[in-house]
């Protein structure tokens, strides 16, 4: 479960790429879960190595992508699988 986490989150840091890159405050918002095991205890390190702060937003996976679509958050991160048309 925490690969396929960690694989999401990436994927959806890779695909917001140069607007990532140009913020100084990115705004994540999703599952607890990965919030705790993964973007908590590495964000210091991610400030250090380039100057971007997380804003973290355990508000649960669906409202994390509720959120991107509603303009309020720069990403989500869902624990569970997406859903695909």
């Amino acid at each position: 479960m925490k690969k396929t986490c960690a694989v999401l989150c990436g994927i959806a840091l890779i695909t917001l790429g140069g607007a990532l890159a140009q913020a100084e405050v990115v705004k994540l918002h999703g599952s607890t879960t990965c919030q705790k095991r993964i973007f908590e205890p590495g964000k210091d390190a991610l400030k250090k190595a380039t100057g971007i702060d997380l804003e973290l937003v355990g508000n649960g996976t669906g409202n994390g992508l509720e959120d991107l679509v509603a303009g309020k958050a720069d990403a989500p991160w869902p624990l569970k699988n997406w859903p695909m048309p």
